[in-house]
């Protein structure tokens, strides 16, 4: 059996607390209230800015354009082949941080 020693089982322990890194990601995320003309209408994305990405289901992107009150136009950018030809309306839409 292998001897344990107190001694090193602090330093290994202090040793990752001093090297640990705390991240949090957080994602302000909307829902899909309607779809048309390659326009969606999206509710709950507060903090989203004009000019803003927006990521849809099925590797689809948008832009931010119309900003209301209560919802965010957004122009969706082509639509890769494998995402279905519709997007459906409910689905969640999130704002995008990952460059152009």
């Amino acid at each position: 059996m292998a001897n344990i020693k107190a001694d090193e089982i602090s330093r290994i322990l202090r040793e990752q607390i001093e090297n640990y890194e705390q991240t949090v990601a957080v994602e302000e995320v909307g829902s899909v209230i309607s779809v048309g003309d390659g326009i969606a209408r999206v509710h709950g994305l507060e903090k989203v800015m004009s000019g803003e990405m927006i990521a849809f289901p099925h590797n689809v992107f948008g832009i931010a354009l119309n900003l209301q009150e209560n919802e965010v136009g957004a122009v969706r950018k082509a639509i890769p082949s494998s995402a279905p030809t519709r997007l459906c309306p409910c689905r969640s839409a999130k704002r995008s941080l990952a460059a152009w």
